[in-house]
């Protein structure tokens, strides 16, 4: 019998998780390990903020993992010790044969304490729902939007807000609509430049098109809460209401064990996801992955996801005495939300060279029904599917 850990019930964790399970037999132990009983399903924060979503429906419990023939230890890791490979918790000690690190990131609001004493914090369920609160009461102004810092998990997602920010706001009627003025300012050189200049031009595109100002290249010094002003390098931005990106890093726990670098992030394999550690594992958010083209892997839920079938494939042939053969080559998607509810999918390889090699597919409002489908298997597996595809 093998015991096969996975630190993190994430997006990747829980994914990687229920494919292990359908690949080993019963006499294999799989068992998911998060600080967290409850998850809640990040892509739905833009959807939230629309006023289409309500904080309640985006959580799904870990609690139920048993039913599906997987281990589920509610406690907090604290340090992994590889030479009797266990996981240290602060109340168990948990070992492994196999290790899966899926930590994802956590969030650092005091790199800009200006920020976060005077912004709304988009990443967090609590963020996103004191802005929906606010928004109701804002009738006019300028609303910045900020990515300070890379890397973060789904990038593209700021862009997403301004749209769904300049829609709600219209909805509200064309004088509404006038007296409100969304910029962005973001360190990245060019829009979701982690998706290569495919996306970022044709996201460019959509973005002048709707008018709004995109201030590029930014070097983010913090925001000053008492002048309402965004400070940067090359200079100040006037704002009334401001929202913004926390800075990432890697878990405390990959920090302590010294699997990770300064940030926390761990360095891994592209192909096979494998560390420097033998017999441990890192993907999604928590690992580190440098592209063949230059850059880093990007952070983001479908990126988890394709890495996780990859894995889960890998650890079943390792359990049998075969040699484990499959590849994650890149592979990403995302169904990007740009005004009056269209969306266009983006899909392809983030291994292409010198560029990634994404496909953009013509835009409608029907990839509305793919995007409400990967939410429903993932929140609501078991339940009917809403018909309107609005949680209630």
């Amino acid at each position: 019998m093998k015991n096969i850990v996975i630190l993190g019930g994430g997006v990747g964790g829980l994914a990687t998780a229920t494919k292990l399970r359908r690949l080993l037999s019963r006499e294999n132990r799989v068992t998911v390990i998060d600080r967290q009983e409850k998850q809640y399903y990040y892509p739905g924060l833009v959807w939230l903020i629309s006023g289409t979503r309500k904080p309640e429906a985006l959580y799904r419990s870990l609690s139920i993992l048993p039913e599906k023939g997987i281990e589920f230890i509610h406690d907090e890791a604290v340090n992994i010790d590889f030479k009797k490979r266990e996981v240290v918790c602060k109340k168990n000690r948990v070992p492994y044969d196999l290790l899966v690190v899926a930590t994802g990131a956590d969030y650092d609001d005091q790199a800009y304490p200006g920020l976060a004493a005077d912004g709304y914090n988009i990443w967090t369920m609590e963020g996103a729902t004191a802005l929906c609160q606010a928004l109701t009461s804002f009738s006019g102004g300028r609303i910045a939007l900020v990515l300070p810092r890379l890397p973060v998990k789904c990038a593209g997602a700021i862009y997403e807000v301004a749209f769904i920010l300049q829609d709600r706001f219209r909805a509200k009627g064309k004088a509404t609509a006038n007296a409100v003025e969304i910029t962005i300012y973001t360190t990245e050189k060019s829009p979701m430049e982690n998706f290569g200049p495919r996306v970022s031009a044709f996201l460019t595109g959509l973005l002048e098109k709707a008018e709004i100002p995109v201030v590029t290249g930014c070097s983010i010094r913090d925001a000053d809460p008492s002048r309402k002003k965004l400070l940067t390098k090359d200079g100040e931005y006037p704002y009334d209401l401001i929202l913004y990106v926390p800075v990432h890093r890697g878990s405390a726990v990959v920090k302590k064990s010294g699997l990770g670098n300064k940030e926390g992030w761990i360095p891994a394999d592209l192909y096979r996801l494998e560390t420097a550690r033998e017999g441990v594992f890192a993907m999604g958010d928590a690992a580190e992955i440098k592209l063949p083209g230059g850059g880093e892997l990007s952070k983001c839920g479908s990126i988890a996801t394709f890495q996780s079938q990859k894995l889960a494939a890998n650890i079943a042939a390792l359990l049998s005495g075969k040699n484990p053969k499959a590849r994650y080559k890149g592979t990403a998607a995302s169904f990007f939300e740009a005004n009056h509810g269209v969306f266009y999918p983006f899909f392809g390889s983030l291994y292409g060279e010198p560029d990634p090699r994404i496909h953009i597919l013509p835009g409608g409002r029907w990839w509305r029904a793919a995007k409400i489908l990967i939410e429903y298997m993932w929140l609501h597996k078991g339940r009917p599917c809403p018909k309107d595809g609005v949680t209630p």
